[in-house]
């Protein structure tokens, strides 16, 4: 079976419990694809539940070395989940981004005007932030498009 196929024959649980169990058996090779097919289920219940398991484990009267071991790996899901959903996000925002102009462009009567108005965004949109890797990638077909 190929790698995808392993993905996605993996059962996704029902429970945010089960959810976190799911993520710490996950290889960390797959994370990124698992945040990006279970997007929808990582949301504020969710990063809840962790913080409620943590914080269980913080305010235990007794530690145990298997509850440390716990905590560490809570902890460092829950920075990675995290932070893989916020980059998830932003692909996604950018994807839109770039669609969006790149329809305006194509249905435009005047294509040359639309490239040349929307290269003028982009240059205030660099000087004003500095875009992601993801939309400089994106952004950068649409900029140099020459028709």
């Amino acid at each position: 079976m190929t790698r995808r196929g392993c993905v996605q024959a993996r059962v996704i649980p029902e429970t945010d419990a089960g959810l976190v169990e799911f993520f710490l058996d996950t290889d960390a090779r797959e994370i990124e694809i698992e945040i990006g097919r279970l997007r929808p289920r990582l949301n504020k219940a969710f990063f809840d539940h962790i913080q409620r398991e943590i914080a269980q484990i913080k305010f235990a009267v007794t530690r145990t070395a298997a509850n440390e071991d716990r905590l560490i790996e809570l902890e460092a899901m829950q920075k990675v989940i995290g932070e893989g959903v916020e980059a998830y996000d932003k692909l996604q925002n950018d994807l839109v981004t770039a669609k969006e102009r790149l329809t305006n462009i194509l249905q435009s009567k005047d294509r040359k005007k639309t490239v040349e108005d929307s290269n003028r965004v982009v240059r205030f949109v660099q000087r004003s932030s500095p875009p992601s890797p993801s939309a400089t990638k994106l952004l950068g077909a649409s900029v140099h498009l020459q028709i």
